[in-house]
C-alpha cells in the first residue's frame, strides 16, 4: 500500500440530481464531464475552501476539455467517508 487515502464514496442529493437532469438532456454526456471531477473530489475534497460560515464548498469545471464554454458551478461537502453533492448550475 502506497499511504495514499482510500477515495471516499460519491452522494448525489436528490437537488443535485434534479438539476443535473435539468442541464443537461443527454445526462451520460454530463456524467462524462463530472467524471474527472469525481475520481479528483474523492481523493481530495479539501482542495478548495469551505463557503465562509458553512461546510460547502464551491468547485468551478468545464464541460468539455477544449471549450471554455459551458462551464459547471458544483457545490459539495465532505466527510471522512464520503463527498455529498449538493447542487450544480450551467455557467454560459
Amino acid at each position: 500500500m502506497d499511504g495514499a487515502p482510500k477515495p471516499r464514496d460519491i452522494r448525489e442529493s436528490e437537488v443535485f440530481q434534479a438539476q443535473k437532469s435539468a442541464i443537461e438532456p443527454n445526462v451520460r454526456r454530463l456524467d462524462e464531464a463530472l467524471d474527472g471531477l469525481i475520481f479528483f473530489l474523492a481523493r481530495r475534497p479539501d482542495i478548495v475552501d469551505p463557503i465562509p460560515g458553512t461546510s460547502v464548498r464551491r468547485l468551478i469545471i468545464r464541460m468539455h476539455p477544449i471549450d471554455p464554454r459551458p462551464r459547471l458551478r458544483v457545490w459539495y461537502r465532505y466527510d471522512s467517508n464520503c463527498v455529498y453533492l449538493e447542487g450544480i448550475e450551467r455557467i454560459d
